[in-house]
């Protein structure tokens, strides 16, 4: 749960975070997770929403990072191994630049 109030606290304060990044009004933003029993790996996911007219690709980005950041602070006592890895966009849609889903290679 801390991870999760992290990832969307961030998420909304991402343009004081990244120099020249625009301050948006987030309308949503969603942190959920996926475990991988087979492999010990959790895929973080933050899902953000806007009715800008700019993007927030960054917005979702910095929420998944912190929110990983996080669970590593908080796992840390138990496994200082922890990686944090393949941080990339799955998908957005609208915009000027229209939409986009994110291939596994």
């Amino acid at each position: 749960m801390q991870a999760e109030i992290a990832g969307i606290m961030a998420s909304k304060q991402t343009s004081h975070l990244i120099p020249l990044c625009h301050q948006i009004n987030l309308d949503y933003s969603k942190i959920t997770y996926q475990w991988f029993d087979a492999r010990a790996t959790l895929r973080i996911l933050c899902s953000v929403q806007v009715t800008d007219k700019t993007g927030c690709e960054m917005e979702a980005i910095v929420g998944s990072q912190i929110a990983a950041a996080t669970i590593y602070d908080m796992c840390k006592g138990t496994f200082k191994a922890i990686e944090i890895q393949n941080c990339h966009l799955v998908s957005k849609t609208g915009g000027k630049s229209g939409d986009y889903f994110h291939t596994e290679e």
